[in-house]
């Protein structure tokens, strides 16, 4: 009995082989028929693209072609930088000193060039013609208050007036006509007020006017101190008063025509002698 099973056993094995391999036959040749299909058909095969690069943002900065000027001072204060930017770039620089101008690199475009001194946070706008100063100049206080206003020709400074922070003018310069240059004492003509108004100093030293001088007031606007100057810029005393007397004249007598003699007739009206004045020696 035990040999009969085992031939029973044999044989399911084998028909269960030969199924197997029937099986694979059929997948190989089905596998086969699809791959033939595929090479023969190569526009049905499905292409699959990369996803495309996300593109980064770029800020575009536009240009406004503004000219900056920025003012440093030097450690000692004893003169001052200017940077000048445009567009962020710089694109000049220079050395400035008693209002002159040197030591320059690159260029200063024509027109007009906004500027700002970070150290009195003041700002303002000015105008350039072939790498100086010409036309107009305000400046402003921080908070927009009109602090000075200048006129300039081809660099020179021609005229200057300078605020309190309540408008008041505290001080006016002219060197349209002004004797020597603008980096000694005062030239030109120029005057300093208060406050209230009241005029408190001057100076007036032109090519037109040989004698210059400066004057000092009191609140009450009254000269107390005054030096004069002659055309080589050499002090001299101020000027004495002397009285020269008239040519002879009869006095004027004012009298009553019917009271004469009478005491309390007025006295006669004589004209003072002229008044005049030179220069001592």
């Amino acid at each position: 009995m035990s040999t009969q099973e085992n031939k029973g056993s044999v044989l399911v094995g084998i028909i269960v082989f030969v199924l197997i391999i029937i099986g694979l036959v059929l997948i190989n040749n089905w596998l086969q028929k699809a791959a033939d299909e595929i090479v023969s058909k190569p526009e049905e095969i499905l292409v699959i693209e990369p996803l495309p690069e996300k593109k980064k943002s770029v800020k575009v900065i536009k240009k406004t072609e503004e000219v900056f000027r920025k003012i440093w001072p030097s450690p000692d204060r004893t003169y001052r930088i200017n940077i000048y930017y445009q567009d962020g770039v710089e694109i000049a620089r220079n050395t400035e000193k008693n209002g002159e101008f040197y030591d320059q690199t690159g260029e200063i475009p024509d027109g007009k060039v906004k500027f700002i001194n970070e150290t009195n946070e003041t700002y303002g706008v000015e105008y350039y013609l072939d790498q100086k100063l010409n036309g107009s100049s305000r400046m402003f206080y921080k908070d927009g208050v009109l602090m000075s206003e200048s006129l300039y020709q081809f660099g020179k400074l021609m005229t200057r007036a300078k605020y309190y922070y309540d408008g008041t003018v505290r001080r006016e310069e002219d060197y349209t006509n002004a004797r020597g240059n603008l980096n000694g004492p005062e030239t030109g003509i120029g005057k300093v007020y208060s406050r209230d108004g009241m005029i408190m100093y001057e100076w007036h030293f032109t090519v037109t006017e040989p004698i210059g001088f400066r004057k000092r007031y009191d609140s009450r606007g009254i000269v107390y101190d005054a030096e004069y100057y002659n055309e080589f810029d050499q002090r001299i005393e101020p000027e004495e008063t002397v009285s020269i007397p008239d040519e002879p004249e009869e006095p004027v007598t004012v009298f009553q025509p019917d009271i004469i003699g009478n005491p309390s007739d007025p006295l006669p009206i004589e004209k003072p002698p002229k008044q005049i004045f030179i220069p001592s020696s």
